[in-house]
């Protein structure tokens, strides 16, 4: 599983659906990191390697494109 690599609060929440996930390329203190954020929080997570990625990138954006239940 990822860990957080935020310099803040490594207990933030933050709601991925409706968020943006993406790799986050512009980090460079750390590899394999993904950026989950949305208008009132960001949080990035750092994989154990490419492939971990790939397979977190996949489901963090089946979930980020799941509506919030009524």
């Amino acid at each position: 599983s990822p860990s957080a690599t935020s310099d803040g609060d490594a207990g933030q929440n933050v709601d991925v659906r409706c968020s943006l996930v993406d790799v986050a390329d512009d980090y460079t203190k750390r590899k394999h990191v993904l950026r989950v954020a949305n208008p009132t929080a960001e949080v990035l997570l750092q994989t154990e390697d490419a492939a971990s990625m790939a397979l977190w990138l996949r489901a963090l954006h089946k979930h980020a494109a799941a509506e919030k239940p009524s």
